[in-house]
């Protein structure tokens, strides 16, 4: 928007130089042209259907468009000089005047996709076509119209392909219609209400990347951000996370082991609580995420953290691919499954936000069986406790002495090559795998009944 900044600065009538009298009168025109508004320390400006945030370098190169403007003081007249110091002071008193001031104008968005001629709104469970109107908060518009008939409209193309990327999965029908469920809270806005996030996992050539492209498409290619959970722990990565800035977020890569961020940053930004970033040369922002996360790994991610809580765990749902194309003779390309895809973009768009309603309503996905199986694996596997629990005891109603069971595990721990922990860390986890404690006479005791130690040593070396 800068080449309409340039003449509307330019246009300006000015009284003096002073920095503050300079920025209000930018001010005035922008809201004399625009809906403008200051959020967290950044311009954001009202055309078209959707809120264009002003970038930092372009607000400051317009601002340079008052230099040489004249004004007259008792019939003389009077010449605006700016120097670097009073471009960035202009800059300043624009981001602090009042009439724009608003730093918790994007914390409520209405639920919607913005396209070329409307915005598609889900209302009461019902898609509702709306004009456009600044009061959507929309930063991220289809480049495209709604499609006739959206309550009907089907993506074929995308059917048939999801088709080939379960076929012979016993419960590819569910699969199907959490990919569904899933791109559409992203485009709707409201993924973090759902509080958690989609790994695709699956060993490589199984079409991960393929759908990952797919689903991209879906956004206005500015509110997709690809942001590694190891990177959370540094606010200017965070700062790419502002509903804003991101609908969605593909990690294509997940590394395996992950030490860069706290499971604490990890939980605030699925969950859509309060996260500080800060852009380049900002201010520090504190805000509310709402875009989805989609990851993608070749092997499922060590909770090295230590988070091993069911608040950690259940961020997560975890879908399996299992076919292998590259084995297959017969098999579209890639990029020619992607160009067929490319005239069904909205009808994609459309039909997925069909299904957000039910998703809203329920407030949970549709997780396939095997979802939930591979989870459960993954969770063991992760927590040493979990995997203890699952390989030598069973929860009861009786109560076994606290002491006892922690000499167990020490023993199958060394066993199974597993780590061994202190007595009060792990009594920390087994409070977070939900098995229940309590203080007898003879000291603490919990909720499990051991196996014979002839079944779970004969386990551990399977």
């Amino acid at each position: 928007m800068l080449h309409e900044i340039i003449p509307l600065i330019q246009s300006v009538e000015i009284e003096s130089d002073g920095e503050v009298t300079l920025a209000r009168a930018l001010a005035y025109e922008l809201q004399n042209k625009y809906d403008a508004v200051v959020c967290q320390g950044v311009l954001y400006l009202y055309d078209s259907g959707i809120w264009h945030k002003v970038e930092r370098d372009s607000l400051l190169s317009a601002i340079q468009a008052f230099n040489g403007l004249t004004w007259l003081v008792d019939e003389k007249v009077k010449t605006v000089k700016l120097s670097h110091a009073k471009v960035m002071g202009i800059y300043n008193s624009l981001l602090l005047c009042r009439e724009l001031l608003d730093d918790s104008f994007f914390d409520e968005i209405p639920n919607g996709v913005c396209f070329e001629d409307c915005f598609l709104s889900i209302q009461d469970g019902k898609l509702a076509v709306l004009k456009h109107s600044p009061n959507h908060k929309a930063t991220m518009k289809i480049d495209q119209n709604l499609p006739r008939d959206p309550q009907r409209v089907v993506p074929t193309s995308f059917l048939s392909f999801l088709d080939e990327l379960f076929r012979g999965d016993p419960d590819a029908a569910e699969k199907v219609v959490l990919i569904r469920q899933f791109i559409g809270v992203c485009l709707a806005g409201c993924a973090t209400d759902l509080q958690r996030s989609l790994l695709l996992y699956g060993a490589g050539g199984n079409g991960k990347s393929v759908l990952l492209d797919i689903i991209a498409s879906c956004f206005d290619p500015s509110t997709v951000v690809s942001s590694s959970p190891s990177r959370w722990s540094e606010e200017y990565y965070i700062s790419q996370l502002h509903p804003s800035s991101a609908r969605i977020n593909i990690c294509s890569e997940l590394p395996e082991q992950s030490k860069g961020s706290s499971s604490e940053t990890f939980k605030q930004i699925i969950s859509g609580d309060y996260v500080t970033g800060r852009e380049a040369y900002g201010k520090p922002q504190t805000f509310r995420p709402t875009c989805g996360h989609i990851f993608a790994a070749n092997s499922l991610p060590s909770a090295v953290s230590g988070d091993y809580s069911h608040g950690f765990f259940r961020r997560w749902i975890i879908l399996e691919l299992k076919r292998e194309f590259t084995k297959e003779d017969s098999r579209r390309s890639p990029k020619e499954i992607r160009k067929s895809m490319e005239p069904e973009r909205a009808a994609i768009i459309v039909w997925c936000l069909r299904s957000v309603s039910k998703v809203l309503e329920t407030g949970e996905f549709t997780l396939p069986k095997s979802s939930e199986d591979v989870f459960s694996q993954w969770k063991e596997e992760t927590n040493p406790v979990a995997d203890f629990i699952a390989s030598c005891a069973e929860i009861s109603e009786s109560y076994e002495k606290f002491a006892y069971v922690y000499d167990e595990f020490k023993d199958w721990a060394m066993s199974a090559g597993r780590r061994s922990m202190s007595k009060i860390a792990f009594g920390r986890r087994l409070k977070e795998c939900e098995i229940k404690m309590r203080r007898e006479s003879t000291g603490k005791a919990v909720a499990l009944r051991m196996k014979p130690r002839t079944e779970w040593l004969d386990f551990t070396h399977h």
